[in-house]
């Protein structure tokens, strides 16, 4: 068929295998051309609203989630100033007694310290 349409005799045969290709172009790109030039109906509306409350949800619930970090960090910030105001409030020998074991217990305490974890505040199960 190739050598057929190449023939210069043959310009039937070429113009024929020219218009089978455009008709096969046609139907697979007709279904794109007529919804590009269909107006928009219900489903793209909806489409659209989901999509447009979607990014607004996402959007509240980031600034949600930033206050709420900067609520934990202002709380951690105030629970470590108050551990190291308590140190220095101890005396020489409460200080002896209080051993670095207990010391490193309440700053770990106050670095997994979270209150969105069902009321629990240290981080234990």
């Amino acid at each position: 068929l190739g050598r057929l349409i190449k023939d210069p005799e043959n310009n039937t045969l070429r113009w024929a295998s020219w218009l089978i290709t455009l008709l096969f172009f046609v139907v697979e790109t007709a279904p794109i051309f007529v919804k590009l030039l269909s107006r928009s109906g219900l489903y793209e509306e909806a489409i659209t609203s989901n999509t447009e409350l979607g990014i607004a949800q996402k959007i509240e619930n980031n600034n949600l989630e930033y206050a709420n970090n900067q609520e934990v960090s202002k709380l951690k910030a105030k629970l470590m100033k108050d551990a190291l105001e308590r140190r220095k409030t101890l005396t020489s020998g409460e200080i002896a007694v209080m051993d670095l074991a207990n010391l490193e217990a309440l700053f770990k305490e106050i670095n997994d310290f979270d209150p969105h974890k069902n009321g629990r505040n240290n981080g234990q199960a």
